[in-house]
């Protein structure tokens, strides 16, 4: 739900990912990505966190 409510904010053509989940400590790497925003959360006493990333477009040099 939080996914979606969102999406509805952010310009056309967005899409959204199916919903990850990693445990603290851990790294998650996207590739072709940038990092947009990233927000933490407490709810019910455990942590929470959404993370925002904005598709970047390769850029490949000709020889």
């Amino acid at each position: 739900m939080i996914g979606g409510n969102i999406k509805a904010l952010l310009p056309e053509p967005s899409v959204l990912s199916v919903p990850l989940l990693a445990l603290e400590g851990h790294s998650l790497y996207f590739p072709s990505t940038k990092l947009v925003t990233h927000c933490q959360f407490e709810c019910q006493g455990k942590a929470f966190a959404i993370s925002l990333y904005e598709r970047v477009e390769k850029s490949f040099r000709k020889r």
